[in-house]
Order: C-alpha cells, then structure tokens, then sequence
C-alpha cells in the first residue's frame, strides 16, 4: 500500500475515465498555460506560500480499507507524505532537497536513491503552488487531437521535465472550459519497476485562495485509492529537520533503473 504514497502526492498536489477524440478549438499553449495559471490561482496568492499541509480521508473500495493520509510541503523542495490506517503499522515517504526516504512503523527506515529519487525531487518540484507549469517541466508539447474525458472536453498536454531528471513525459488533460487539470497519466518509480498510474480529478474547491480538486481517484496496478480533500493550511511553521530521514536509517537501497 505505501508504494501508492508518491503515486498520490504527485497526483493531488497538481491540481479511470477512458478517453476519446473530440474537436477542441486551437489554443495557442502560451495562452492556455496562462488560462491555466489564472483558473487554479486566480489572485496569485500560491505564489508567495511557503509551505503546504494538506489532509485527506481515503479509501480502496477493492480492499475494503479506509485511511488517513497528509502531504506537507516546504519551498523550495522538500515533501513528506504520511499514511495511516487502522491496525496496521504507519507509512512514511519524505524528501529533504537532498535525501529520499521511506519508513514503516516496526520496520525500520530505508534510504531512496537512484530513479526513484529523482521521482520524488519532481514530485516535490510538482507541489510547489509558486510555480507555474512551465516552470516545472522543461518542454510542454500541446497535442494537436484534444480528447474527452468522460464528458468533458480536455486539451491534452505533455509534459517533460528537464534532462537531468531522466523521467518519461507526464500526460495532463486540461477541461477546456474551466482549465483545471481533469486528468494525468505517468509512470510512477517504486521497488517494483516503473508502474503506469492514472488519477482523475473533480469536484474544485478553494482553499485560501487556491483551487484544489476535493476528490480524486488515483488507480495503479489495478487499484483503485479515491481521496477526498479535508483540509488545506498554507504557511505553517514546519521546521526543515521535519523533513530529514532518522539516524536509524538501513542500509540505502531502492534504485529503480
């Protein structure tokens, strides 16, 4: 279960319905970033937040499971995702602008390197609120056959990070008429290899200012996790130490290649 901790932070921290071809009227991707930008953080109050603690209600309707999940986020770069459900041992995955880590209550704490780690440096660069998505990948290609999800009219994006992250393209769909992202495939980086996960997004709130999807539905590995958002506190005093692995760390392993 905690290998769907990053897979979901990713995922809520941006703001399975198949998809199908539609006919979208041509947008310059200037202009819909732009669009973007201003229907998410429409007074741009995100810009200046320092940090970010979001808490969620969860469920996996296939396991029967219910849990409690939070996210926090510092600038410029640090994470940390925390899962806890009834009877079984707490899960941890953080980020500290250097350092990846996980932990299991009772079973120790293990370091994150390799792809995975650079998978969570993009994570953490994804939940910064200050950044705009042009800011966060190095090429952003607008598909020329925009594509429904469900019902809903999206332009389609794909999205590269830079060079030094060596990650395959992240896909978001945006609703053409509200510009919130409605959908996002990627590859997500674990102990099992790379796993194809899709989340879907709906129901937009504001929280300080910010829009927010209140639900959303993260599947992987035939799995489907649903979130809904309970809170959102901007600006918290988090201290960095927060956000470092403990001293008793095992041994470092988790290279995904």
């Amino acid at each position: 279960m905690k290998k769907m901790l990053l897979l979901f932070v990713m995922a809520a921290m941006l703001p399975l319905i198949g998809a199908e071809k539609s006919v979208v009227p041509k947008l310059e991707l200037n202009d819909l970033l732009a669009r973007i930008d201003k229907s998410i953080d429409p007074d741009g109050k995100g810009k200046t937040v320092k940090t970010v603690v979001n808490n969620y209600e969860a469920s996996v309707p296939m396991q029967q499971i219910t849990m409690q999940m939070s996210t926090m986020f510092k600038a410029p770069d640090k994470i940390k995702t925390s899962m806890q459900i009834q009877g079984i041992p707490a899960s941890t995955e953080a980020y500290n602008g250097k350092i990846g880590w996980s932990m299991m209550e009772s079973l120790g704490v293990r370091q994150i390197t390799g792809t995975q780690l650079e998978f969570m440096r993009l994570t953490a660069r994804m939940s910064n609120p200050a950044l705009r998505l042009q800011e966060i990948f190095a090429k952003i290609i607008l598909a020329d056959d925009s594509e429904k999800v469900g019902v809903v009219d999206c332009y389609k994006l794909i999205c590269q990070a830079e060079q030094s992250f060596n990650l395959p393209p992240i896909t978001i769909w945006i609703d053409r008429k509200t510009f919130f992202p409605a959908k996002m495939e990627m590859k997500v980086f674990t102990d099992m290899g790379a796993v194809p996960s899709t989340s879907n997004f709906a129901d937009y709130k504001q929280y300080n200012g910010v829009f927010f999807p209140s639900v959303q539905t993260t599947t992987t590995l035939g799995m489907e996790l649903t979130a809904k958002l309970l809170s959102v506190k901007f600006d918290q005093t988090i201290p960095d130490s927060e956000f470092d692995m403990p001293t008793q760390a095992a041994a470092p392993g988790g290279t995904t290649e």
